[in-house]
């Protein structure tokens, strides 16, 4: 998308040697957060005070986890916030783990490992060279996808949707307490 805006250029392609290595990586450091976060800490909470409580300290862990963001500027730590609330919303309408994780990891190892328009550890290697040009606030300038806005409007158009169905779901399993489909 932001390729069609004229915003990104894939300026060269390099060689991950041990590619594999780097998305499994990858895919412990996601399990590992979200196992921290949503599975843990995220459910202690819920099961002793309420959901906003857990949503908002398990909000707050993962943006603090994401201590880049913090550089990046505000619309980064907006970015890591409304991508922690949808990972939560998500763990709610699915009943599921899963979910987060394997959205959690795809952003990782599409945005970190191919991309390298997401900041992991300093130490991850990219697979593409991407320049983002334009405006700073759409681009996101130096910290590329993490500064822009984009991200944070599409983060909420789907938390916004996921939230719809959640509710719809829950309205549906409510009437279905009350009269059973037979």
């Amino acid at each position: 998308m932001l390729n069609s805006l004229g915003y990104l250029e894939i300026t060269d392609k390099n060689y991950i040697n041990m590619l594999s290595i780097w998305i499994v990586s990858a895919f412990i450091n996601t399990i590992m957060q979200e196992f921290l976060v949503r599975g843990y800490i995220y459910q202690l909470l819920k099961r002793e005070y309420n959901i906003i409580v857990a949503t908002i300290v398990s909000t707050l862990l993962f943006t603090f986890m994401h201590g880049g963001a913090f550089e990046a500027g505000p619309i980064a730590v907006v970015n890591v916030l409304t991508m922690s609330l949808l990972m939560t919303i998500i763990l709610e309408y699915t009943n599921s783990l899963l979910m987060p994780i394997i959205m959690h990891f795809i952003w990782n190892v599409m945005g970190g490992i191919i991309f390298g328009t997401v900041s992991l550890a300093e130490d991850y290697p990219h697979l593409y060279n991407i320049k983002i040009i334009g405006n700073q606030l759409v681009s996101g300038g130096s910290f590329k996808m993490e500064g822009s806005i984009f991200v944070c409007i599409v983060n909420i158009i789907m938390i916004m949707i996921i939230y719809y169905l959640y509710k719809r779901k829950n309205k549906q399993t409510d009437i279905n307490k009350i009269a059973p489909i037979s």
